[in-house]
């Protein structure tokens, strides 16, 4: 069974963390500027949606049994 050290590689990085993931939406914030709390709320939705899809190669990789992205080891 894979853990998500195997997929990620030994050292998690920047990109599959918590911090990560805040940075991102705080950007997503940062650059929309949200007015309301359903303004909000899709700021929200967009930033996790475009997250997810920036990790499906490494996980596609996975997948197929290769080494992830931005692993040398």
């Amino acid at each position: 069974m894979a853990t998500r050290s195997t997929v990620a590689g030994q050292n998690e990085d920047f990109e599959n963390s918590k911090a990560g993931i805040r940075a991102f939406l705080q950007g997503s914030r940062r650059s929309l500027r949200p007015k309301g709390m359903l303004e909000e709320t899709l700021v929200e939705k967009l930033a996790v949606i475009l997250w997810r899809y920036r990790r499906l190669p490494q996980a596609e990789r996975w997948r197929l049994g290769k080494k992830p992205l931005g692993v040398n080891t």
